[in-house]
């Protein structure tokens, strides 16, 4: 440990802070945590943080996933004994959590036993491609928005009756009174959010009941994806708290689905904005940007997508889910909307993540994309103007997560930019998924047939 790190231990003790939350991310972000005494840390020259490798092969319902026969790259089995992977803290991620006294939050990486990052682990992977980029000469800012629901009831109420859920409030997007009384329940949540140095920008209601959305700032791509992750867990955590159940699944009821929209803007490693040439016109950058994006979304819609229910979002036209493998100028029925204003607020935002998305991977994924089409120097198709719905010729991405597994392991590019072990392992978990939800019955098949 450095005296740097140290003398900052020192600091956080002196300003009462007894607790340090300390672990890593999963591959369905969920982030895995120990607590430790910070005294241990000011004590010791090295304390061990084991996890066990357990966590990456469990699937959503903690059960532990088993690959196919034949299949001979990492995957955590009870064969090999799920053994422990390390913990290393990254000091420079330490976070104060205002609502919990004396207590601190700690991102780390997982490494194996050899001492290496482990290679599938989301945060390893999106620092893979940044690197790549950062050789080419890019640095990509990020911003992220999220919609969310919010129900009545604790999470177990929720997981009681999941069909039945009550929506906090029903309304206009954007609607005034709706905003006004839900303040009591918001209000507090972007305070402590603010307070624990996520930075919020915006909340306001969206169209579908219990539905809201609340925009983070645009920063460099790995501190976006932190911050990120922390919102989701802090917005489950802060409603929890207030017997209220927040949700980021993609698709629940009739009206829209929660997306995961990304904000993606190029600089050079001066910090000098590339995506307008000096005349105000969009840039080569930004135009091989959108030939790269639009020519792997397909491919890489498994990583965008990774659940069955994300693909309820891309069931109906006019969900504006993002699924239409088309470009556009402030174009909300394009899967990619350009948006086209001053040299360095010009980006490009993708719509066709949902909330359920991983954000290290989903900007691992759009980054690897985007890299590939400056690497090629792939143009894009012509703009899209007007409904991109009924324009002729214009792709979808994947409607069901098998087809879109099978797309993503037969990619090039992912396996180039994301690495064949990653791809293997990721199309592994996802063809797990899509074999337990062919082995389940569904409520709308005991309906219909009982």
């Amino acid at each position: 440990m450095s005296d740097e790190t140290l003398n900052r231990l020192r600091s956080l003790k002196t300003d009462g802070i007894d607790t340090l939350i300390i672990g890593a991310v999963d591959l369905n972000a969920q982030l895995r945590v120990k607590r430790f005494p910070l005294a241990l840390f000011l004590d010791n020259d090295e304390v061990e943080i084991a996890i066990s490798d357990y966590v990456f092969a469990a699937d959503l319902e903690e059960r532990l996933m088993v690959p196919r026969a034949g299949y001979d790259g990492y995957f955590p089995t009870a064969a090999q004994g799920v053994p422990d992977l390390s913990v290393r803290p990254n000091w420079d991620t330490i976070r104060v959590l205002p609502w919990e006294p004396g207590t601190a939050l700690v991102l780390g990486d997982f490494h194996s036993h050899d001492g290496a990052q482990l290679r599938v682990a989301p945060r390893t992977v999106l620092r893979r491609v940044l690197r790549r980029l950062e050789d080419m000469g890019y640095v990509p800012m990020i911003g992220v928005e999220y919609e969310f629901l919010i129900f009545k009831g604790t999470l177990a109420d929720a997981k009681a009756n999941p069909s039945q859920l009550e929506p906090l409030s029903v309304g206009p997007a954007y609607g005034y009174t709706r905003a006004a009384l839900d303040e009591q329940y918001l209000g507090p949540l972007r305070r402590s959010i603010l307070a624990a140095g996520i930075p919020v920008e915006a909340i306001n209601p969206e169209a579908a009941p219990g539905q809201f959305e609340i925009t983070i700032r645009y920063d460099e791509a790995l501190k976006t994806a932190d911050q990120a992750l922390h919102y989701r867990d802090f917005v489950k955590e802060l409603l929890g708290k207030q017997g209220l159940t927040a949700s980021f699944i993609a698709k629940y009821g009739e009206l829209y689905g929660s997306s995961g929209h990304v904000h993606v803007s190029l600089r050079d490693t001066q910090g000098r904005p590339l995506m307008t040439e000096d005349d105000g016109c969009l840039s080569r950058v930004t135009q091989h940007a959108i030939g790269g994006y639009l020519h792997t979304v397909r491919e890489m819609t498994a990583i965008y997508a990774p659940t069955i229910n994300s693909y309820r979002r891309y069931n109906s036209d006019y969900s504006f889910a993002g699924d239409t493998v088309a470009w556009g100028l402030d174009n909300r029925t394009c899967g990619l909307r350009v948006i086209h204003t001053t040299p360095k607020s010009t980006r490009l935002e993708s719509r066709v993540a949902g909330a359920d998305m991983n954000p290290y991977l989903t900007l691992a994924a759009l980054l690897a994309g985007i890299g590939a089409g400056l690497e090629k120097g792939i143009d894009p198709p012509p703009a899209t103007h007007g409904d991109a719905y009924t324009a002729s010729g214009v792709e979808r991405v994947p409607k069901d997560l098998r087809t879109a597994t099978e797309l993503f392991e037969q990619s090039d590019i992912a396996r180039d930019w994301l690495g064949d072990d990653f791809v293997d392992f990721y199309v592994e978990t996802r063809l797990w998924e899509v074999n337990e939800h062919r082995l389940s019955i569904s409520d709308w098949e005991l309906r219909r047939h009982l």
